[in-house]
């Protein structure tokens, strides 16, 4: 056998190998270098495209990155503020929007009650704040178009922001108003710092109480020892002011505020006779009053108005202390209980040489405390 490699053999090894080489250069050089240029040029003309969308900015340039400073700073201040204790919840500042609203839309809030606070949730991005939610639920009354604008006005012009979580609405006939009852949810931002944001519900007489007694009774020991209570847990009231004063003489609703949609007031420098009716049983009540030539409700008088109540029925009288000798406001209470509940009457600071309250008729169960 002849072993040397003819002169073939090696040009056609040779052929070979220049095969493979140029092979392996276009697979692992030429190719990977043709990808990467091609991904370039791709990336190229995205980056060109984005120039020429961000090109028409150009000319705002300075007052975007102005803009974005002071949203910026806005931003910080706002978190520092957060990190003093602001934000959060405040029941009292509620209130307030409720009261206002409900002078706005001419609707009657008739109780608000409200559930413990939560802390929700906690900011990744913003550690040290914490996201609070509270449910809140309210009754009203009112009108069909007010109570569309009244639920509209919930939404859009309470500061923190809320959703509507359940709504049910019951249509009276007899008297054209819808009685609503309202479930909320209100969302918040606090810092983890803060104190806990619940805090006790505290109303003067006088203010404007919205709650009636469903929102919190003292206990039967505590009323016996301390009929105080109502002064700030009842379901009607009469105030009975000096002569001159700001206010009308005598306002009767359920609060001093005259313009209210279920006060009535004379404004008169003599005596005034008042009759107070309550009928109902088994937790549906209503209510009707006649002050001097005044009444409410006007419509359908005799079978009254409905009125939220919880475990006692409250009926608080605030008078005050004679202005002068000329000062002759006075008020007689007539009272008619046709309820399964006893009827608890607080007079609180009558002038003691000479009172302005006295008491008339009495019909059914009827307990006064001065």
């Amino acid at each position: 056998m002849n072993k040397e490699t003819s002169s073939r053999d090696i040009k056609l090894l040779g052929f070979v190998l220049a095969i493979v080489i140029a092979a392996g250069a276009y697979f692992f050089g030429t190719k990977p270098l043709n990808e990467e240029t091609n991904a370039i040029k791709a990336e190229t003309q995205q980056i060109k495209a984005r120039i020429d969308e961000l090109a028409v900015f150009r000319p705002k340039r300075e007052a975007y990155e102005t803009d974005t400073q002071n949203y910026i700073t806005e931003r910080e201040n706002i978190i520092h503020q957060y990190q003093e204790g602001k934000g959060g919840f405040s029941q009292a500042d509620t209130i307030e929007t409720f009261v206002d609203l409900e002078e706005k839309n001419e609707i009657f809030i008739t109780s608000v009650e409200y559930a413990n606070v939560d802390n929700s949730y906690e900011f990744l991005s913003m550690p040290g704040f914490r996201g609070l939610t509270a449910d809140i639920q309210l009754e009203f009354e009112g009108e069909y178009d007010n109570t569309k604008v009244f639920l509209n006005d919930i939404l859009t012009n309470v500061s923190d922001p809320t959703a509507i979580e359940s709504l049910e609405m019951e249509y009276s006939l007899d008297t054209g108003v819808i009685t609503s009852t309202l479930g909320l949810k209100y969302f918040a931002l606090q810092s983890a710092t803060a104190p806990n944001p619940a805090e006790p519900i505290e109303m003067e007489c006088g203010v404007e109480n919205i709650f009636s007694s469903e929102g919190g009774v003292a206990s039967p020991k505590t009323m016996a020892e301390n009929f105080q209570y109502i002064r700030s847990d009842y379901d009607l009231c009469a105030v009975v002011s000096p002569n001159g004063a700001d206010l009308d003489a005598i306002i009767m609703g359920t609060s001093n505020n005259s313009k209210a949609k279920d006060s009535i007031s004379v404004d008169e420098n003599g005596e005034t006779e008042l009759t107070v009716t309550f009928m109902g049983k088994e937790g549906k009540y209503t209510v009707n009053y006649q002050l001097g030539d005044e009444k409410y409700p006007t419509k359908n008088f005799d079978k009254g108005a409905t009125i939220k109540v919880g475990d006692t029925l409250d009926f608080l009288i605030q008078s005050t202390e004679r202005s002068d000798k000329k000062d002759k406001v006075a008020l007689t209470v007539n009272f008619v209980n046709e309820t399964d509940m006893e009827l608890n009457v607080l007079i609180a600071d009558d002038d003691e040489n000479s009172p302005r309250v006295s008491v008339g008729d009495r019909k059914g169960e009827v307990k006064i405390y001065r």
